[in-house]
């Protein structure tokens, strides 16, 4: 049975972007008594202070969490040997949007089909609307500097610059690239005049995929969320993007 204090540290984890990974003894050579306990491991703390196997388990299913993969595995314990069933939750991917345009909307459709938590934001109540992008699961109308000064990236979190002015781009970028924690990918769309303009007044640039996607030939919006997500999913899944029959 799965513990309340497991449950609420499991969705306040989730709930920050933050996988997390629930570990139950499966078999133990000493102890059966043992069997069906769970412990939690994630990447920022390690457990309960008073269970001296924690340490242990901790060190043994940490891999698989960076690595996102479950699966049983074997560990010595001073207790005893131990088979453990590793069960990894990954939290939704976040793909936040900064500017309601016309290749926004189709970037906020084609991010819901690809499972996405789907953000928009926008200063213009006209824009910004459930109207205009009825699959986003959030329309946000704030300013940019606002949304951005309270946003927290994790690594589930995707961030696309669709903005209307370089100088809106210029102070998204500022204020995330100042933040301790890297989303997993950030990326501007723009002309080559336009991303020099902002790369000259930007630190930090390499963290920066300017101009956003793959070189498909991209022009109406639909084509460019293609080739914006081709992108990010060869990133996030570490892949060359090269044509299969090539491979």
């Amino acid at each position: 049975m799965i513990s309340k204090e497991l449950v609420i540290r499991l969705k306040a984890e989730i709930e920050q972007g933050y996988a997390a990974a629930v570990a139950t003894i499966t078999r133990h050579s000493v102890d059966e008594e043992k069997v069906g306990q769970r412990y939690l491991v994630t990447r920022r703390d390690e457990g309960p202070g008073d269970d001296p196997d924690y340490p242990r388990i901790h060190q043994a299913v940490t891999p698989l969490l960076l690595q996102g993969k479950s699966k049983t595995i074997s560990i010595p314990l001073k207790s005893g040997e131990v088979e453990c069933f590793v069960e990894i939750i990954q939290p939704q991917d976040r793909l936040v949007v900064a500017g309601a345009g016309h290749v926004a909307e189709s970037i906020s459709r084609m991010g819901k089909w690809l499972g996405f938590h789907v953000t928009v934001v926008d200063d213009r109540e006209v824009y910004a609307s459930k109207e205009r992008f009825p699959d986003a699961d959030e329309v946000v109308c704030q300013s940019f500097r606002d949304f951005f000064e309270q946003l927290t990236p994790t690594p589930q979190t995707y961030i696309l610059l669709l903005t209307r002015g370089h100088k809106f781009d210029v102070l998204i970028l500022q204020q995330l690239l100042q933040k301790g924690q890297k989303p997993a990918y950030l990326g501007m769309i723009g002309s080559k005049r336009r991303i020099s303009g902002v790369r000259s007044q930007t630190p930090l640039w390499d963290n920066v995929h300017a101009p956003i996607g793959l070189d498909l030939g991209a022009e109406t919006p639909e084509e460019i969320s293609v080739s914006v997500f081709a992108e990010i999913l060869k990133l996030k899944n570490g892949k060359s993007g090269r044509s299969l029959c090539d491979l």
